[in-house]
């Protein structure tokens, strides 16, 4: 072999070589490469907006605007476990904290402060989505000793509690974490608007008898469930003996029993502090100050969980005034006329027919004036119970009637346990009334309703007959004012229902028949007229008749004589 070959052979050798290594280097290379072992899921890393030089930040307000966020370096964060906790330094092993799903990075959260300071551990903990069960927002999860959704709160995995089998490898095992320290805010309390006028503060009236009603709203920047209670003071700011009510109760009663003021030996008395509506009404205690025959002020403050407590709001408020009237009637005379007779008309009831009845002595409230009545949240119960100091009221009205007002009040105030007798005297003028809009007589006193239109007269002479069906309870007759003579007034009929009977008829004429005028209870509670007392005689000489001796018949029956 030539020098030339043998060259030639030694080069393809080395070619051989050469492939071979690169063949070898080549399968290595590709079966590194194309491994079937996926890769695992690297856990994401929460942050919080904080990077305080040490563990402890300053006091803050317990409300405040938290942020955080999560990095995924294989994919991305699709929620947050949040927990917040009170007076913990580390978060527990192993780890009993009950956390919030959520999927916004930001909250405004209200530490809820128990105490003047404290400080609260805040947890947060991304999941990334490798994690796809669809919690709803706000679910309670635990993660000990397993991850699960606790469905009922209980802390116990039971019932209809889901495990959350994938949740542990997507979240963050560390989390982010940090304490904040508050410091509590007093809280604060306010008036609250009159739910009859939306553009004035719910106040007591300027002039009442020994029943007020008082509403407030408490606050508290810490949230308005950290009040505890309230608590009132009367004619004391010092709060010297107040009376502490739960803070769930924004509306009381205030209210001094007949049996209380009628043996009073001076103005100082006691006052019940009620809550509810009649007729239920609970009593929790009674508050000490009240002047009778006197202005008097109430004061109130919130106090929280921590035991701070608010400025005072004064009832009444500034420039207006609380007087308290001492009780001193047997009959309360409701005034429910404003009429520019008004004074001839109150002076008929009380100096021709009242002060002719031994025994009967009267106060008044008028609803005309307005300084008695109660703002339309105290309705019910302050006017209701303001009607039960007495054992009767006497209701007249005039032609425009405030039956808004009395529907509210007069069926409790007769027909409750503890109320007490009503004579009610309508009065119409219009023979285009509509006499019982809404039914509003039927809510008051028992009667089906009035006719739609009047008795077809223009002038009614002469007398109200009494039912004399049964003559042991015949009432007495009463005659129309011969100098007025039913002028001016309209006279719709009367439809007693099945729980009442007629005692007075308008005599039948050749206008209209036989016609109920008056009307009284099975219970002998309440006596409903459909036509005004004041426009008959006080007395007679046609035998025993008149208003007088119908208002005696009355309160015997009714026991009050």
């Amino acid at each position: 072999m030539n020098t030339k070959n043998r060259y030639n052979v030694v080069l393809q050798m080395l070619a051989l070589c050469v492939l071979a290594i690169a063949v070898i280097v080549l399968h290595n290379g590709c079966t590194k490469q194309y491994t079937n072992q996926p890769h695992l899921n690297t856990q994401p890393q929460t942050f919080l907006w904080l990077y305080p030089s040490d563990t402890s930040i300053a006091d803050g307000v317990s409300r405040q605007q938290l942020h955080w966020w999560g990095e995924d370096r294989d994919g991305f964060v699709n929620g947050y476990l949040l927990s917040v906790v009170p007076d913990l330094i580390v978060v527990p092993h192993p780890d009993t904290l009950a956390y919030r799903f959520v999927t916004s990075t930001d909250s405004l959260i209200a530490f809820p402060l128990r105490q003047a300071r404290q400080t609260f551990l805040v947890d947060v903990h991304a999941v990334d989505n490798t994690f796809t069960y669809p919690l709803p927002a706000g679910s309670i999860i635990r993660i000990t000793p397993f991850s699960y959704w606790d469905q009922n709160g209980n802390g116990i995995f039971d019932g209809t509690d889901v495990r959350l089998n994938t949740l542990a490898d997507a979240m963050d095992p560390n989390g982010a974490k940090q304490r904040f320290p508050t410091i509590n805010t007093p809280p604060a309390i306010d008036y609250v608007f009159d739910s009859a006028n939306d553009t004035m503060y719910a106040q007591p009236p300027s002039q009442t008898f020994t029943v007020a009603g008082f509403s407030w709203v408490g606050h508290d920047f810490d949230g308005d469930e950290t009040i505890a209670s309230f608590r009132i003071s009367l004619n004391d700011s010092l709060f010297s003996h107040p009376f502490t009510i739960p803070s769930s109760v924004t509306t009381i009663t205030l209210a001094v029993p007949r049996s209380t003021s009628d043996a009073a030996t001076s103005s100082l008395v006691d006052a019940d502090v009620l809550w509810g509506t009649s007729p239920n009404l609970h009593k929790a205690g009674t508050v000490s100050g009240l002047h009778m025959d006197a202005n008097n002020t109430l004061y109130v403050q919130s106090v929280d969980v921590a035991g701070a407590m608010s400025k005072s709001i004064v009832f009444p408020s500034k420039g207006n005034r609380w007087y308290v009237k001492k009780p001193r009637g047997n009959i309360l005379m409701v005034v429910d006329y404003d009429g520019t007779d008004l004074g001839s008309v109150q002076s008929f009831y009380v100096d021709s027919v009242f002060k002719r009845i031994n025994g009967i002595t009267t106060d008044t409230l008028n609803l005309a004036d307005g300084k008695m009545i109660p703002s339309g949240q105290h309705v019910n119960p302050a006017l209701t119970k303001t009607l039960k100091l007495y054992n009767c009221v006497v209701w007249f009205t005039d032609p425009s009637p405030n039956l808004d007002l009395a529907r509210n009040v007069l069926f409790d105030y007769w027909s409750s346990s503890d109320g007490g007798h009503l004579i009610y005297s309508a009065h119409y003028a219009d023979p285009n009334a509509v006499p019982d809009a809404g039914h509003a007589y039927r809510d008051i006193a028992p009667i089906d309703s009035l006719g739609s239109a009047p008795l077809s007269v223009t002038k009614f002479t002469g007398i109200v007959s009494p039912d004399s069906s049964v003559s042991a309870d015949i009432y007495p007759v009463m005659g129309f004012k011969s100098r007025v003579a039913g002028a001016g007034i309209c006279i719709f009929p009367l439809y007693p229902n099945a729980a009442a009977h007629t005692i007075y008829f308008l005599p039948a004429t050749t206008s209209y028949p036989l016609t109920s005028a008056g009307v009284i209870d099975d219970t002998k509670r309440v006596i409903f007229f459909n036509i005004p007392l004041d426009r008959m005689a006080a007395t007679s000489s046609i035998g025993n008749s008149g208003v007088v001796e119908f208002f005696k018949k009355a309160f015997s029956e009714f026991g009050l004589q």
